[in-house]
């Protein structure tokens, strides 16, 4: 996946400095990412980064979406996570044996799902897209709060699922992150230890933004402190 981003804002951020020769590495690594970011704005694909250690930055998957059509978003993933190809917002575990999904639901998507508020129909959407891919109908249904540090956090809660070998398996973790007006998020997680702890940490670094900066200064540090040392 790789970053949207806005020309004029480009323009603002690079349009004015020095020749290319007298650009600092990770000025110019920027640029050449921005230029390949332009062209997959449209599709709303994000931007990745894979960071090991060293302050300020936690080791994780950090991405970065900085298209403000219709918004822009950021958040992290605790540890080294690859994105699964043909599947935006989905990532899987070096092993393959876990997956983790942060995905943005805008009110487009959820056009004609029932419910009076944007939570009501990403609750809705996502019964209805687990019972497609499950196979089977989804028994005690229910939506309660989720501890976080984010208020307007939901967990969608369901009775034991039948997996296909006949066993039956805990309900996966889903989580709905309320960002009204503009979007929900989901996030869901399979195969980890501690899928709660997960999805925690993931809420904290997780934000969106109609600003046209969107997150571009964010981008500028992490290219800094990639490309500096």
């Amino acid at each position: 996946m790789r970053l949207g981003a806005v020309y004029f804002l480009l323009f603002i951020a690079i349009g004015s400095c020095p020749t290319r020769a007298q650009q600092p590495a990770w000025q110019q690594k920027m640029e050449e990412s921005m230029k390949e970011s332009r062209r997959a704005a449209a599709n709303g694909e994000a931007e990745i980064f894979k960071i090991g250690s060293g302050a300020p930055w936690a080791p994780g998957t950090y991405v970065y979406n900085n298209s403000p059509r219709p918004f822009c978003y950021a958040f992290a993933i605790p540890g080294e996570w690859n994105a699964v190809r043909n599947r935006p917002g989905v990532f899987s575990s070096k092993d393959g044996r876990s997956t983790v999904g942060v995905t943005f639901l805008p009110p487009r998507r959820l056009e004609g799902v029932e419910g009076s508020t944007l939570v009501e129909r990403a609750r809705n959407y996502a019964v209805r897209q687990l019972e497609r891919e499950l196979r089977q109908p989804l028994a005690n249904i229910e939506l309660v709060p989720f501890e976080s540090a984010r208020p307007g956090t939901w967990q969608l809660k369901a009775a034991p699922i039948a997996a296909r070998d006949g066993r039956t398996m805990p309900f996966p973790l889903y989580v709905i992150v309320d960002f009204s007006p503009h979007t929900v998020a989901e996030i869901n997680a399979m195969g980890i230890e501690d899928p709660m702890q997960l999805a925690r940490q993931i809420i904290e670094g997780l934000k969106t933004t109609v600003e046209p900066a969107c997150y571009l200064a964010d981008l500028e540090r992490l290219y800094k402190f990639m490309y500096e040392r």
